[in-house]
């Protein structure tokens, strides 16, 4: 069903409404329905969106509003400034369920709000429900709303067998139809662009207009100390890799490399780290790192890593090892290259997009031995571990998360409060 269809006879506009939030037109509307929900510290999309969030609040644009998607009353509410900058300074339990001392229940300070002609809206999120993309389209149509989305990847769609059953078929819609809603997406890589482009081909629509916009990779400032778990873990040699665990990221890789390893009575390579939170469709692999005897003292799982956790992390590790699928982008090997630290990773999508030749070792994905071998050659020479720091040190270009955000708010805030309604 199209989403012209499934508008019909529906509204997910808020109403006017006595309660509906008072105000002038041409706001621009920061959707943070992500972050706010969030109760674990800063990941990949979450951080994208909380970093354009710290930005935002620095400029202090007078167009620029807050809001929540309410899924269950399908519209928007408004987030006061003062809640909305509380996000950036939650504080985690070891486990990420709690923010801060307590968690009371957020409720709105006012009624829906009702979409007008000339506001912008901005969401960073690739989680869309279906009656928020159509309250999109509606606002769209009727109003004239000005959409920005991002895209991250189209994985979902190009390996369903990643996910749970019909991942795919939500995603290729929710794709679509931002294709028809957007004035623009920002692309994460050059890759993602593309994907997006072969996916509209595909499927016979126009792409919207795309721009690529490059993520920062120089962790904010983390508040406090790392742990006291990684704290003691940084006094010995260590490999890290970051990222959640689940199958796409083939941490399965290099467990299987560490056997092969020790199958041909090699046991002296530093313990692997994995620094990520458990993910889906590795079950299999979960039990095995429990249970094998091989590997017991030999990996490491941190599954609530803070930013101080790994600030210190990629500060101490010997290199850092990325043996993923699949990627968007890529960002714990740009976080690597930007804490002056080599990193082997997988030869695939966009991942060669983040530096020059030289500067990451790019391997085969599933080849287990020649894992197994990079690892073992750069865990033993200290020199040429030091000679490619040294080059990446001196040629690698640091993009602080100022920049991405800048970019985006440029865009999306550019005309706002003159554009005419």
């Amino acid at each position: 069903m199209s989403t012209a269809q499934r508008l019909e006879g529906r509204s997910f506009v808020a109403p006017d409404s006595p309660r509906s939030t008072d105000r002038a037109s041409g706001t621009a509307w920061f959707d943070l329905t992500a972050s706010f929900g969030w109760r674990r510290p800063p990941s990949g999309i979450v951080r994208v969106e909380q970093e354009c969030l710290r930005q935002a609040l620095r400029r202090n644009h007078p167009a620029l509003r807050y809001c929540l998607y309410d899924a269950a009353m399908q519209c928007w509410y408004e987030l006061p400034e003062a809640d909305a900058a509380a996000i950036l300074t939650r504080r985690h339990a070891p486990d990420g369920a709690a923010p801060n001392e307590a968690d009371p229940v957020w409720q709105p300070r006012s009624g829906p709000i009702r979409l007008r002609a000339g506001d912008r809206y901005l969401n960073l999120s690739a989680d869309q429900t279906l009656e928020r993309m159509v309250a999109l389209f509606e606002a769209r149509q009727r109003l004239g709303l000005r959409v920005f989305g991002i895209l991250y990847d189209l994985i979902p769609v190009k390996f369903p067998h990643f996910y749970w059953n019909q991942a795919d078929q939500s995603c290729a819609r929710y794709l679509a139809d931002v294709a028809s809603i957007v004035e623009h997406l920002f692309c994460i890589s050059r890759s993602a662009r593309q994907d997006m482009l072969d996916f509209c081909s595909d499927i016979g629509v126009a792409p919207p207009p795309m721009s690529v916009v490059r993520l920062g990779d120089a962790l904010a400032a983390p508040p406090g100390e790392a742990g006291a778990e990684v704290a003691t873990l940084c006094q010995e040699p260590f490999i890290l890799t970051v990222g959640s665990i689940e199958i796409r990221k083939n941490h399965e890789t290099l467990y299987r490399a560490l056997l092969d390893l020790l199958a041909r009575g090699i046991d002296d390579l530093p313990t692997l780290v994995f620094a990520g939170m458990k993910g889906w469709r590795i079950d299999d692999l979960w039990l095995s790192l429990e249970l094998d005897p091989r590997v017991r003292g030999r990996i490491r799982v941190l599954p609530h890593a803070t930013d101080a956790d790994l600030a210190a992390l990629y500060r101490n590790c010997l290199f850092t090892v990325f043996p993923s699928q699949y990627e968007g982008w890529g960002l714990p090997v740009a976080e690597s290259l930007a804490h002056g630290k080599l990193c082997l990773a997988s030869h695939n999508s966009a991942i060669p997009e983040i530096a020059p030749e030289g500067m990451i070792e790019l391997i085969d994905t599933f080849d287990v031995r020649a894992w197994a071998d990079a690892m073992l050659a750069t865990s033993r020479d200290g020199a040429a571990r030091a000679e490619r720091e040294r080059l990446i040190r001196e040629q690698y270009q640091v993009t602080p998360w100022e920049q991405p955000a800048g970019e985006i708010l440029d865009r999306f805030l550019a005309g706002a409060l003159s554009d005419p309604p």
